[in-house]
Formats: structure tokens, sequence, C-alpha cells
């Protein structure tokens, strides 16, 4: 057909690809069409008639490939010559076995798109005038031929020998043989030893009177290219008779790509049956339509029993509602992820599943079923049980030790931590788990995360660590803290556990008797200390200077060593009775010197009021 009366549909959301092809093509002597969207496509071609299509297959409003459908069910005739970029070997090879002429990829060649074109048109005329090639096929040689050349598939002629008459050029790129190689040769040499016999049977049964449809003329064989490589094809064989006799013109399709196409369905089907996860399809109405073997052995309904019945047969009384729901939200379109549920089994067993639902689209993106895939989480659901249990626990655990504990990760988290933690700043152990300390506690965080990283950095425990803690009313307390890393089962450390005892009263309690030994150590008045059965523990300077005995001299003696027996023995007793004595007294000094002296003495008792010690003071009067 003339370029002056072919007629182009140009699809492709490019205005730029749009406005230069369709420039380039109308000076060729096209007439062109242009459509940025598919459906605007549709449109023309259900108005207008077009000698061949450019399809663009990622449009902004639809699949290409409902397009290409579209088009082709609107005039199966029209070739549709695919022209896209970055489009998967899947999807282009669908195009392909769904009837697109030829893929062109982006950015395109202007002369490749013409030969492609002119290509196109001349098929499209060769299936239009099919039933008058036998007619005029002794007129038009010269016309046949050229529409022969520019064919994408295989086109020879044999005679009635099988002997081959013509070769056009997608017969040499497909076979690797020259023309000069070819003519004369018989048909068999193209194909392996095994179709030879059959390839005379199939010649000597193609009788021009013969009503065989197309489909009992359309053999799929195997080629053999002049390399000796077998490749899959298809064979299809037409006769016509002259007065020179029958001859026979055969169109050979490569089908290699459909073949690596329906081989990868077969994988996916096998993929799918041999799945160790149980995958259900299922009708619109909810009927089961696949059921494999893993569907099989989860739910105990063989495929024969399962198949035909309703999927809602697997939901327990109690949820005979969730399956309509479900149904509904995938009539809908929209996919249902990860959705946990009980699920009943042929012997009346219930098991915990997890359903990732989508819904199946047909060409036309219309939702014609649905297909789900369910697992087994009833070990899942059991761990989660017994951790939940085991944190409970563990838990219990924590809030009885008696002092703060968390768990810190390495970046300064509270991944745990125990009530006496969370009470010191006034929170909850849920309000405090997976906090950083900085929020919790601003003003010590840093100091707090120098000493962690010292221990994840190190791998050794620090001790003893005395600091600060600023609590939920702002009160400053002091606490004794331990870290020590913890690890994961292979060594790797994780975090730092922390151990913090508050030991404000206790540092409250030494800073006082720091106090006092200042008092006792640094007095004017001697003062002394005895145990419970009156002998010295401990005296000061001033006593040691006003009695003359050294520390050596007193360790284990009574103050009879210098009171005399009667005299202490009377005043020890007093104290013990009366808690206490204030009184006069004559003391002799280690010398011999008798000295007159004012004594204080007093019982020190615990917390429980039990006798401690006994203090003594004493200044010479």
């Amino acid at each position: 057909m003339p370029p002056s009366t072919a007629s182009i549909l140009l699809v492709d959301d490019d205005p730029d690809i749009c406005l230069a092809l369709g420039d380039f093509l109308v000076h060729q002597g096209y007439l062109v069409e242009t459509a940025s969207r598919g459906q605007d496509a549709i449109a023309k071609a259900q108005t207008c008639r077009f000698d061949a299509a450019l399809l663009d297959l990622g449009l902004p409003d639809m699949d290409g490939l409902l397009v290409l459908k579209a088009l082709t069910e609107r005039d199966p005739d029209l070739p549709i010559i695919i022209l896209s970029a970055l489009v998967a070997e899947e999807k282009a090879s669908e195009a392909l076995r769904r009837g697109a002429f030829a893929y062109l990829r982006k950015p395109y060649n202007r002369e490749e798109v013409q030969a492609t074109l002119v290509r196109a048109i001349g098929i499209k005329a060769l299936t239009t005038q099919a039933q008058a090639v036998e007619r005029a096929l002794s007129r038009s040689e010269e016309r046949f031929q050229s529409v022969v050349q520019v064919a994408l598939d295989a086109i020879v002629v044999t005679d009635s020998e099988g002997h081959l008459l013509s070769w056009n050029q997608a017969a040499h790129h497909l076979f690797g043989y020259s023309e000069t190689e070819a003519m004369g040769k018989p048909l068999t040499f193209l194909l392996p030893e095994r179709y030879h016999a059959a390839s005379r049977k199939w010649l000597g049964e193609a009788e021009p009177t013969d009503q065989l449809l197309l489909e009992e003329r359309r053999r799929e064989i195997h080629g053999r290219k002049k390399s000796g490589a077998e490749f899959p094809a298809e064979l299809t064989i037409g006769p016509w008779k002259t007065e020179e006799g029958i001859f026979s013109s055969c169109i050979v399709r490569d089908l290699t790509e459909r073949k690596r196409s329906e081989q990868v369905q077969s994988q996916l089907a096998a993929i799918v049956e041999s799945s160790n996860d149980p995958i259900i399809s299922n009708s619109l109405d909810g009927t089961i339509v696949t059921w494999n073997a893993a569907a099989e052995r989860l739910y105990g309904y063989a495929a024969e029993e399962a198949k035909g019945r309703p999927i809602a047969m697997l939901a327990p009384a109690d949820r005979a509602d969730e399956v309509p729901r479900i149904l509904a939200r995938l009539r809908a379109g929209e996919i249902v992820q990860a959705y946990e549920t009980v699920r009943r089994r042929k012997d009346g067993t219930f098991v915990d599943v997890s359903l990732t639902l989508s819904p199946i689209r047909n060409a036309r993106g219309e939702v014609t079923g649905m297909s789900g895939i369910v697992r087994d989480i009833t070990e899942r659901k059991r761990a989660e049980a017994l951790l939940r249990r085991q944190q409970i626990e563990q838990q219990v655990l924590l809030d009885l030790i008696p002092a703060m504990v968390w768990y810190k990760d390495d970046q300064n988290r509270i991944l745990r931590a125990n009530r006496r933690a969370a009470e010191s700043i006034g929170r909850s152990v849920a309000e405090i788990e997976g906090q950083s300390t900085y929020t919790l506690y601003p003003e010590e965080a840093e100091k707090y995360y120098q000493d962690d990283v010292s221990v994840l950095q190190s791998g050794q425990p620090k001790l003893g660590i005395v600091e600060l803690l600023t609590t939920g009313s702002a009160a400053k307390r002091w606490v004794q803290t331990d870290k020590v890393p913890y690890r994961d089962e292979d060594g790797r450390i994780m975090g730092v556990l922390v151990f913090a005892q508050d030991i404000t009263e206790r540092k409250r309690a030494e800073e006082q008797l720091a106090r006092y030994r200042q008092i006792f150590t640094h007095s004017i008045n001697g003062i002394s200390i005895l145990d419970l059965e009156g002998r010295y523990l401990e005296q000061n300077a001033a006593h040691a200077a006003l009695m003359g005995y050294s520390d050596e001299d007193l360790s284990g003696q009574t103050p009879a060593i210098h009171l005399g027996e009667a005299l202490f023995t009377k005043l020890f007793q007093t104290v013990k009775a009366h808690g206490s004595y204030d009184g006069v007294v004559f003391s002799h000094t280690k010398t011999g010197q008798l000295k007159k002296i004012a004594l204080s003495a007093f019982t020190i008792r615990d917390s429980d009021g039990s006798p401690v010690c006994y203090i003594g003071i004493k200044r010479e009067v």
C-alpha cells in the first residue's frame, strides 16, 4: 500500500515523540493520527480504520497490553508495532505472543521504524488479499515477492516435489542460508531428520481442494539453522494449484520467545505446586479453583475434595462473617496483606494462619478471581505466647530486685527496665522502654553514655560508679551503679545491663560519720569508746594526752586500769542500767599522777534500741 494512502495510529504519552515521529511519517506520505492515552487510542480505533499502529506499552492510564488487546479485537488484521523503552523481556514477549507485529526499542531509529511499517503494511495487505493470491499469483509475482521479502516470518514456496522456489529475507535471517544456498533444496534440509518423512507427507496432503482448517495446516515442529542449532517453530502450509502443478507456501515462525514465555509460566506453576506455603485461588463468588499440595497438607482436604467448594468452608463458625468481608475487599481490587486469623481443618482442629490475598485481573484489568498465600503461624503464635509469658515472668523477677535495673542498647536507648527504675523518675515501665536516656535524664545522659561506651568498647564491666541521679520530682539522689556488657548467643556485645542502688541514706550516714570523726579527732576533751564488755576500742589524742596511755596500752583493757576495779564496775553498771552518767571522779595517769576528772558517759544504740557501744568524755577539773 503506498505511503500516501496508509493511515497510521501513533500511541505514545511523550508529546515530543508524537510530534517528531508523526511529522516524520507525514513527510514520508503517511496519514497519522496520534493518541497520548490508551482510552483515546481505543476510541480512535472504533471510529477509524488504520493500516498500522505504533504503540508504547508504558501509558499513563492503562497497561499497554490492554490497549494491544483492544486494538486487536477491533481489527484482528491490524499490524501493531510495539515502540517502548525499558520494557521487561517478559512483557515484550507477552506482547509478541498476543499478536504484536514487531517490537522496537526507544530511542527509535527512523529508518528502522519506516522499514518496519513498510513490512507491517505489506503483511496486512498480504493477509487481506490472501484469498486472491491463488487467482493473481501468476500476474502479481513481483508484488508478492516484495511483500514476502519484508515479512518478519520466514516465507518459502515449494514445488510439487517439495523443492524450494522462493526464499525471503526473514528465512535468510532465521535459518542462516542465503537465497543462493537455499534455492532448489528440498524443504527437509531446513528440518531435523526426525521430521523428514512427516514433512513429505504434509506436503502431499496439502491438496488445494482439501477443506483443512488453518489449525490443521499449522504444526509445531523444530527448525534447523545452518549452524546445526535447532529452534522451536510453527510451520503453516498453504497449497495452491496452477497449470504448472501444485505449489505450497510455507510460513515458518520462530517460537523461541513464545516457548520461553510458556516455560516461565510452567515454572511458575511448578513453583506454586511445590511451594511449602498453601496457595489457593478462587472465583469471584469464593468457589475454590486451585489448591496446591501444601494446602492439602495444612487443611487435610485433597485437591479433588476442595475444588468447587466455597472457601468459606475453612472459616470457623465464629468467623463466618470474615470471608464475605474479605471477598468484598478483593472484588474492589484491594490487596489484603498478612491478615492473621484462624481456620478450620478437615478434622475439625483449628490452625493459626496469616493470609496474603490479591485480586486476579484479566487483560482488561477486570477482577476475575482471587489468589492467596497461606502461612501456618501456629508455631509463631506459640512462640509469641511463650515469649510474652517469659517476658511477664522476667518483669516480675526484675521488679523484685531491690535495685534499679535497665537494659540499654548501643544507641543509649532503654530496652527493658524494672518498676523501681521507672518509678525513680515518676514514670511507668511502658513509658520509659524504647526511650533515649537523653530524653529521660537530660542532665546526666551524656555522662551515663560515656560510661556505657567504655563498657561496650572494652567488653569489661564497670563497677561501683557513684553518681547523682535526678528523680521525677527533680530531687537529687546518690546511686551506686554497676554496668555489665550483655551479649547475644554468638558473643557479640548488644548493649549494657545497668544495676543502680540508691545510696543516698548511706551517703548521708557516711557524711555524718565523717563529721563525728572530725569532732572525735579534734576535740579538746578526751573521748574514748568502749565495747559492750567495757574494753577500750578507741581513744582520741586529747584522751591519750590526759591519761598518758597509748592506744597499745589500752588495747583490750577497761578503764579499771586508771579508775580502779571497784569504781569502774560501779560506773559501768550505772551506765548500763540508766544509759548515762555525769559526775566527777579521780583517776590515775600512767605515771601515777592523780587527776580530778569530769566524766560524762552514755550508751550508743542502733535503730532497734540495742546497745552498740559506750562513749566516755573526760576533762580535767
